[in-house]
């Protein structure tokens, strides 16, 4: 498996991506993370655009997705019940899909996140126990909850190696 870029060829297997995931967490007991309309082809297209959709390819088939980019997260600003565990730069994981589940995607993408930045946040529903599993498993630390702008909460997970200290201009070189 590898991760590239999206490209806008990749918008219908992306948009498949999102319908499974959706189906999937709705299965697994979380059918109020995603709406029936986000995330969609829209998310998708802005993120190609900006340079931060990411897809997971297994033989040239796209099999999962998401957006990583640098922060900061406006809504992360407030965080309740915690605290986070550094204060410098860091990347977001947000819209993390797989066409399906317990093949070794989730983790190849979240293999490919940690070995880019020693610094990472990610917010994911508190009916997610698949994607906290995942997040627990490779070093991430529940910090809290934040309060999204549309309502509701999310939980907020940590990644930070302590190794080294990332710059906002090595994130931004990064993406270029």
């Amino acid at each position: 498996m590898e991760i590239r870029s999206a490209e806008k060829g990749d918008l219908d297997a992306i948009s498949d991506i999102f319908d499974a995931a959706r189906l999937f967490m709705s299965e697994s007991g979380n059918p109020h993370q995603w709406t029936a309309d986000y995330p969609g082809r829209r998310d998708a297209k802005r993120d190609i655009r900006r340079g931060t959709q990411f897809v997971c390819t297994d033989e040239g088939k796209v099999v999962g997705c998401f957006d990583f980019e640098p922060g900061p997260e406006p809504y992360y600003r407030v965080l309740e019940e915690g605290q986070w565990l550094n204060k410098f730069d860091y990347f977001v994981i947000h819209r993390f899909a797989v066409l399906h589940s317990g093949r070794g995607i989730g983790r190849t993408m979240l293999d490919w996140a940690c070995h880019s930045s020693n610094n990472i946040r990610v917010d994911t529903h508190k009916d997610n126990v698949p994607m906290q599993a995942l997040l627990k498993r490779f070093g991430f630390v529940r910090c809290g909850i934040v309060r999204l702008p549309r309502g509701g909460f999310r939980v907020v997970y940590h990644y930070a190696r302590p190794d080294e200290r990332p710059t906002k201009e090595g994130m931004r070189a990064w993406l270029c």
